[in-house]
């Protein structure tokens, strides 16, 4: 749990997320508990209203929660406003031309992660995560390899798919990204690893960069 009140100390603005089909009391209270840190806003959000078989009841949430889906990015416009409006203004702390402070692996691992999420919905829980293990830049294409953490052996099934399409699928949308964002060619291979409760380790989140390092 360190990591997750570090976080929110650092945060400029806390973004609190609920999930519409598990109307859990004790579980939305020690949210809002969670997220009750002195001169910080908290944007309350409640996903997965598109599932709602009736008008959605708020009663069980924050005042001022936004319903949202982002499967069908329902809503999402007023989430983006409300977190705008209470970011604070500072100076610049990098050039203004400089676009981001991590390395382009970073944002490699990340685009195949997100890829992951859009392509597998629910059948893979959030619990992956993406190492990129080699990124040579070379001419014709670049080549990157990077492998896939999963939690369990089954998951490593699903991401793999039938006769590997379902990790071809993630391969060849996420090579666009890749390509896209570093606008030149590259070459993506990807693997498939099972690493059991890398969320609940330290040294893992350390090593995968989600901790500072001692």
């Amino acid at each position: 749990m360190e990591h997750i009140h570090r976080s929110i100390r650092d945060a400029d603005v806390i973004l609190a997320m609920f999930d519409y089909m598990k109307p859990d009391p004790a579980l939305i209270k020690h949210t809002v508990e969670l997220a009750a840190v002195p001169d910080k806003a908290t944007v309350f959000v409640l996903n997965k209203v598109d599932l709602a078989e009736k008008a959605v009841d708020l009663s069980l949430y924050p005042d001022g929660t936004i319903p949202i889906s982002a499967r069908l990015e329902l809503n999402l416009r007023p989430v983006g406003d409300t977190i705008t409006a209470h970011l604070p203004e500072g100076p610049f702390l990098y050039p203004p031309d400089t676009i981001a402070e991590q390395p382009e692996r970073f944002f490699v691992a990340e685009l195949i992660r997100e890829t992951i999420f859009v392509t597998m919905k629910e059948e893979i829980p959030y619990t992956t995560a993406v190492v990129v293990e080699e990124f040579i830049e070379r001419t014709p294409k670049d080549y990157i390899d990077a492998t896939i953490l999963v939690d369990r052996d089954s998951q490593k099934g699903i991401m793999i798919g039938r006769n590997g399409r379902q990790l071809k699928q993630i391969g060849q949308l996420s090579r666009k990204k890749i390509e896209d964002f570093l606008g030149r060619p590259v070459y993506l291979e990807l693997f498939v690893k099972v690493k059991r409760d890398w969320m609940k380790k330290d040294s893992e989140l350390r090593d995968l960069g989600y901790l500072e390092r001692k």
